[in-house]
């Protein structure tokens, strides 16, 4: 690969490298769409499937930059690839559907949702050894009857820990109480290799979580059908996560409420995505005093997922049934500027994913 010129920064609790043009990238169904040379997601006129994963089927939900190339989550594997046509498979040991992954200390820990509606022993972290590329351990969440949802390294007690997200169960009734509550975030011991079912104080179904250089959190939750979506703040408190603030997002039309939660290019302000039936919804919030407040309000395609503020200002979200990429020209940094219009990008069949990267060559095709 030849040597690229990189701009780096820290960014919230993410670390950005991006040259000026990099790899814009989405990931869906059985493949990923790749454009060369991109400055900006509003100039995209579409995202065709240039690329299809190894070993033919699965939708990429998931895609982490490492130090050389990226690590794809496809199927029930983690595909790592480094460009060209070539991707390195790697099974995840029983666990089934991942949906999230991050990388701390050369390890890839892996979020898997398991088997729905109730999972099979296989929701929990499998962890990959990321110079090895080989599948280093399996852990189930301790509670086998919640779903993880996705995986976080986040500042605690000052210094990274991995957290999982637990959604529990919104589609799960017990017979003497309603659907199972998920549990927060759930921080794993890496030295004891176990879950600590208590850390976040209060009950969540948390779905999607992000850390301010603060260390506070903003995580937004998915409900049972027919209960409005929660946005929270969590702080770090006797060596908890308890509830400082949260609200509810506006009453939808169907759908299976909250998606992602992302952080504002100003402090304490968050962008948040809300499935509706034929559609969703991109919320800004703010938050001051113990208080969230609803800044604004966009329409999105059709069941967004994954959503992005990327170091230029673009916001891009994920229509997964619309086979289309919601992409607003420079919204991140002027939130408020109701000018900025909503374009749509088509792309790959179940757009999943979006990310722009220096961290692979272009796909030849």
């Amino acid at each position: 690969m030849a040597p690229l010129k990189l701009t780096c920064a820290v960014f919230f609790s993410s670390f950005l490298c991006e040259a000026a043009a990099g790899e814009c990238m989405a990931f869906g169904h059985d493949g990923l769409a790749d454009v060369d040379g991109c400055q900006s997601a509003s100039n995209l006129g579409s995202m065709n499937k240039t690329l299809n994963f190894q070993g033919g089927g699965g939708d990429g939900t998931w895609a982490v930059q490492l130090e050389s190339g990226i690590a794809v989550l496809v199927g029930d594997t983690v595909q790592l690839w480094k460009g060209g046509s070539d991707f390195t498979v790697i099974g995840l040991g029983g666990f089934t559907t991942p949906v999230g992954a991050v990388e701390l200390d050369g390890k890839l820990y892996v979020a898997c949702f398991g088997h729905w509606p109730t999972p099979k022993g296989d929701s929990g972290l499998a962890i990959i050894d990321v110079a090895g590329q080989v599948l280093e351990s399996t852990h189930s969440y301790s509670d086998s009857a919640l779903h993880v949802h996705n995986v976080y390294a986040f500042n605690f007690g000052g210094k990274n820990e991995i957290f999982a997200a637990i959604l529990g169960n919104p589609w799960t009734k017990t017979v003497d109480s309603g659907p199972l509550a998920g549990r927060g975030l759930s921080r794993f011991d890496r030295s004891s290799e176990s879950f600590d079912l208590d850390t976040t104080v209060e009950r969540l179904n948390v779905r999607s979580a992000k850390q301010q250089p603060d260390s506070s959190i903003f995580v937004l939750t998915q409900e049972p059908n027919g209960e409005q979506t929660k946005l929270a703040r969590l702080v770090e408190a006797d060596g908890h996560l308890s509830v400082e603030a949260q609200t509810l997002l506006p009453e939808r039309s169907g759908g299976d409420g909250g998606a992602d939660v992302v952080l504002g290019f100003e402090k304490d302000t968050i962008w948040v995505t809300d499935r509706e039936w034929a559609g969703g919804k991109l919320y800004h919030y703010s938050y001051s005093n113990g208080q969230f407040t609803m800044q604004n309000v966009r329409e999105t395609g059709n069941n967004p997922r994954y959503t992005v503020a990327l170091d230029n200002g673009d916001i891009v979200v994920c229509n997964q049934d619309g086979n289309d990429l919601s992409v607003y020209e420079g919204l991140a940094k002027s939130p408020m500027d109701t000018g900025i219009k909503e374009v749509r990008v088509p792309s790959l069949e179940t757009p999943m994913f979006f990310m722009k990267t220096s961290a692979v060559d272009a796909v030849i095709v």
